[in-house]
């Protein structure tokens, strides 16, 4: 009777694909094919477009310590992005995970890009009125940069639009 023989490489693969292991971790554009992508700045300029992101949601984890003593923390933040024609949520994830781990700030909020961290992890699924894009940072201090970031994106201020619709009296001022 032959007996197998056992050799290292074979017995580390087994262990990997038992999970005997743990393996190198994958970054958020694995698979994505970011080289065959070509020119992806017109995706990104629409999506930092104004007003194209009408809403933004910070990403928040529990820690339970106790019953009563549970604290949350923000860790990243969900961006509503309107819809753009012809954009699928496979697309536009392939394009802003590529974004996230190769390119550079598309604008001054991006939030794909803290200067603290890292993104860990990047989602996109369709919503209401367009999509949902969840980043969640690496660590604490990106998670709040990233929220900062979000939040500044949906902000409208610089523009003031002032009309008056009717006066009481009129009134003329000579000069």
């Amino acid at each position: 009777m032959k007996t197998a023989k056992w050799t290292p490489i074979l017995f580390t693969s087994l262990l990997m694909a038992c999970g005997g292991t743990q393996a190198e971790p994958t970054s958020i554009a694995a698979g994505a094919s970011c080289g065959a992508l070509g020119d992806n700045n017109q995706t990104l300029a629409q999506m930092y477009d104004s007003g194209a992101v009408y809403n933004a949601e910070p990403v928040k984890e529990r820690i339970f310590r106790s019953r009563s003593a549970q604290t949350t923390r923000t860790v990243g933040a969900t961006l509503h992005v309107r819809a753009e024609e012809g954009m699928s949520s496979p697309y536009m994830h392939r394009v802003l995970a590529c974004h996230a781990a190769r390119g550079e700030a598309a604008h001054p909020n991006d939030p794909l890009h803290p200067s603290t961290g890292a993104v860990a992890e990047l989602t996109v699924s369709e919503s209401k009125h367009g999509f949902a894009v969840k980043i969640v940072a690496d660590n604490l201090k990106a998670g709040e940069e990233v929220w900062q970031r979000a939040s500044a994106l949906t902000n409208k201020s610089g523009y003031v639009s002032v009309e008056q619709v009717g006066a009481a009296q009129s009134t003329k001022i000579d000069l």
